[in-house]
């Protein structure tokens, strides 16, 4: 096989990664909702998220821990936790209260986190421009913490748990590019999403909660296999598929998946019966220009 074949298939394989992960990642919110639909409890299908995603990632992890030391080993798991296992409640319990179309928009905010964190933790320079796209992502964001699907204003306090989310994931990025750096990504994902899963079994047992899910997963298997796929598919698998584009394309390209996250996202909603408004809509473009802007400006 000639040069030019070998890069149109790696060029192939580049976008079917960006489309695999655009889809897992944007469908995550909706198998978020359909788990809660099938009476689990928001930390529960959170938990079973993370085991789901351990089982898949055990392997990996098993072979990766001997190569890393004890300081980077706990790096990787204040990085599990602050970038999985917190998250996954934070967004399950505001999931029970907003729209799964809407977390997915506000989850588009990551990227301003991460530099906002890396501007005040670790002096990253601040342009004027910055400033602007910061201010415009955050407007974007206000008008969905505002409005309720009836496009009346009112304020919707658990959107701000996925406010928070986002923070942990931007601070995590900016731990993972400070501390983590020179160490396969792989190992990273799978120690970090194994360290998650190890803390969500230690809740599972000490809250009581696996007699509850035995008998919610006979009663409801499809709500089972919701969360199941959501570890598998909107965690483990999605953090390898991450990993291979960051290993052979830019970071500018990998980060584009920000911008088509919450388009799935909003078409499951839409799908499922829920209502957006215009200000939502706007929100949402406001958001996406902010994080545009960031990214043009760096």
């Amino acid at each position: 096989m000639n040069k030019s074949a070998l890069k149109e298939n790696k060029n192939i394989i580049i976008w079917g990664s960006f489309l695999l992960l655009t889809l897992a990642w944007g469908s995550s919110f909706i198998l978020v909702k359909k788990a809660l639909a099938g009476g689990f409890t928001p930390f529960e299908v959170a938990s079973m998220r993370m085991v789901a995603a351990m089982s898949v990632l055990l392997i990996p992890a098993a072979l990766a821990i001997s190569k890393v030391s004890r300081e980077k080993l706990l790096y990787m798991v204040v990085s599990g936790l602050i970038s999985m296992l917190i998250p996954a409640f934070l967004f399950c319990t505001a999931q029970v209260h907003i729209n799964s179309s809407v977390a997915s928009i506000l989850n588009t905010l990551t990227p301003a986190f991460t530099f906002l964190v890396g501007v005040v933790a670790f002096q990253q320079p601040l342009k004027k421009m910055q400033i602007v796209g910061l201010l415009i992502g955050f407007v974007g964001s206000t008008m969905l913490i505002l409005v309720n699907p009836k496009g009346e204003f009112s304020i919707n306090h658990y959107a701000l748990l996925i406010l928070l989310a986002t923070l942990l994931y931007g601070i995590n990025v900016n731990l993972v590019k400070n501390k983590l750096s020179g160490i396969r990504p792989g190992h990273v994902s799978a120690l970090a999403v194994c360290a998650s899963g190890t803390a969500a079994i230690l809740y599972l047992l000490g809250s009581g909660s696996i007699p509850h899910i035995y008998q919610n997963s006979i009663e409801h298997p499809w709500a089972l296999g919701a969360m199941v796929l959501l570890g598998a598919m909107g965690t483990a698998f999605a953090t390898l598929i991450f990993n291979y584009m960051l290993a052979h394309t830019t970071s500018v390209f990998a980060s584009a998946i920000t911008y088509f996250i919450p388009i799935v996202g909003v078409m499951w909603g839409v799908w499922d019966g829920e209502v957006l408004v215009l200000q939502h809509y706007l929100g949402m473009l406001l958001i996406i220009g902010g994080v545009l802007i960031l990214n043009r400006f760096k």
